[in-house]
């Protein structure tokens, strides 16, 4: 007999979160005994995106559940998730990142609120706290700067852009009656693929996935009881190279299905374009100089206490600059025809390199032209598509 959910893991280069993940999901409580299948209501896939030979004896092995490894190529998150789906044999899957860590009553959790009818749930993936926690830290945790699980009531339906690939279960029967993946003139989808292969390396695979199932519905049901904590530690400069980033994949996103660039931007690409052009010739000497306060407040240690008002103080304050590396994303990526997908990483780091602001920060000032950050960070840094910005 078929387990009921299937765990989907897309991963790149970090085989000790993987194993966190895994030795996690060995302590699940409070789930229906399938005697049938020996241990457990659940399957864990995972896709080794960019997967290295070498790392085949490290990948852990001594599961009390079945675990399957599919070896790939470097080929996305889209189609790392793809490719795993293809292999799972649950009715539920269960999108998940790599660096969460579920607690017990996690499946659990997602399973009770599939069995009472809601076929899309998302679960509660706060970011975990460190023994040095400093302001920036503590703004990523506490404010909208990528997630935002404190402003969601348990029990309460949202939209398409929710729907967070870090801690989602979707049922299949809802897979199977939406609109396949749009296609670019270079990419096909496989049969049956669910999610757009086109939208590689990472950002906005998950939205517009969940576009696609629900269109404008609020339809993503909130389970808090499905907790997994989210062990991810952002950093100043992969933060914004994170929004350039997401400013690259938007132009994707624009020609792999418009309708869901127009829900989310609420305005045409070319109009997101021409604002972004106009918006970073102003007031640069001015926002240098926010550059330079807010690098300088968020590296501080936190304290408890600081003033309440504190983080929503600063994060006001930040947001020019979030806008500003999602722009310059934005343009750099409307001059890049033809070029291939790995190179929309570099892409995003050249762009705030050569930004006027951004190049008087030393995190980008003293960065090689040809030295861009590993995939793998980037990867690690995302949610899959977290908090889009708005632009």
């Amino acid at each position: 007999m078929d387990p009921s959910i299937s765990i989907i893991v897309p991963s790149r280069g970090r085989l000790a979160r993987l194993g966190g993940l895994l030795e996690c999901l060995t302590r699940q409580t409070r789930l229906p005994r399938n005697a049938a299948y020996q241990d457990a209501v659940f399957e864990v896939i995972v896709g080794l995106d960019g997967h290295s030979p070498a790392d085949a004896d490290a990948l852990p092995r001594d599961c009390p559940f079945s675990v399957t490894y599919l070896p790939l190529p470097p080929v996305g998150i889209s189609a790392a998730k793809n490719a795993a789906i293809s292999a799972a044999r649950g009715e539920i899957l269960l999108l998940v990142n790599d660096d969460i860590e579920p607690e017990p009553g996690f499946v659990a959790a997602h399973l009770a609120a599939q069995s009472a009818g809601h076929a899309v749930v998302l679960g509660a993936s706060p970011f975990v706290r460190w023994p040095d926690q400093t302001v920036f830290d503590e703004l990523v945790a506490r404010t909208r700067m990528i997630f935002f699980y404190g402003e969601l009531a348990d029990g309460a339906d949202y939209g398409f852009r929710y729907a967070w690939n870090l801690n989602l279960s979707v049922h299949r029967r809802l897979i199977a009656q939406a609109p396949t993946p749009y296609t670019t003139n270079d990419e096909i989808p496989a049969p049956g693929a669910p999610f757009c292969a086109a939208l590689q390396p990472v950002f906005f695979d998950d939205v517009e996935f969940a576009h696609r199932l629900i269109g404008d519905a609020d339809a993503v049901r909130y389970c808090a009881e499905a907790q997994a904590p989210h062990r991810h530690r952002y950093d100043f400069r992969g933060y914004f190279e994170r929004e350039a980033l997401l400013g690259v994949m938007s132009q994707v996103l624009a020609k792999v299905n418009p309708a869901c660039h127009q829900a989310i931007f609420r305005t045409a690409s070319q109009d997101l374009l021409a604002t972004a052009r106009e918006s970073l010739k102003r007031d640069v000497p001015d926002a240098r100089k926010l550059l330079q306060h807010f690098h300088a407040a968020a590296d501080q240690p936190w304290s408890e206490e600081m003033p309440s008002d504190y983080c929503d103080t600063l994060y006001a304050m930040h947001l020019p600059l979030k806008r500003r590396a999602f722009r310059c994303g934005l343009i750099a990526a409307a001059g890049l025809t033809g070029a291939a997908w790995q190179d929309r990483l570099r892409l995003s780091c050249d762009a705030l390199r050569r930004d006027a602001v951004f190049a008087s920060c030393p995190h980008w000032a003293t960065r090689p032209a040809d030295n861009p950050p590993a995939l793998s960070r980037i990867v690690a840094a995302s949610p899959r598509t977290s908090a889009v910005p708005t632009g």
